[in-house]
């Protein structure tokens, strides 16, 4: 039991060996780095050397055995990611979009839907400077200066009788 409390706090890969060895190896010159490398071609082909004909094909065997396990997990990891981003894409996508602006569903996340652009009214139009938003098309709001509004000129009892609800067309 001690042994694997011993273990616990090198389950990450940032353990105290690891951090001496990396900065052993950033505080190493270049000489000493071409020496070490020199040093373990050296021990690898007399390993090589010395194992028979058996021992190096049961040596590749494993290797390609684990190499095969590397890329068959990573391969099932990517798969399922896009299996879940597909099945995800297929149902935005079988939404209807037909007003949906009218009929607000809390309990659906319209931001994830690819499109749907929920976004600020930060953009100013040039002609009137009212307010839109940045993928509206140019002169949208006021049909490009087409549409000329004259001034609203009201006075304080029409609006006064308009708010009280005196005339039949407020």
């Amino acid at each position: 039991m001690s042994r694997l409390r011993g273990r616990r706090g090198n389950i990450g890969r940032r353990t105290q060996n690891s951090q001496l060895v990396q900065n052993r190896r950033l505080n190493r010159s270049a000489e000493d780095q071409l020496t070490d490398n020199e040093h373990l071609r050296n021990q690898a082909a007399i390993k090589r050397a010395n194992e028979s004909h058996d021992q190096r094909n049961e040596r590749r065997r494993t290797n390609a055995l684990r190499q095969r396990l590397a890329r068959q997990r990573v391969a099932d990891t990517s798969r399922t990611c896009e299996q879940q981003s597909l099945q995800v894409y297929r149902v935005l996508t079988r939404t209807s979009l037909l007003r949906l602006a009218f009929e607000y569903e809390s309990n659906i996340d319209y931001s994830s839907h690819s499109q749907i652009v929920i976004a600020a009214m930060n953009k100013q139009c040039q002609h009137y400077h009212a307010l839109k938003y940045t993928g509206e098309s140019t002169g949208f709001c006021c049909a490009y200066r087409k549409v000329i509004l004259p001034p609203l000129k009201f006075t304080t009892r029409t609006i006064e009788s308009t708010i009280k609800w005196n005339y039949i067309s407020s």
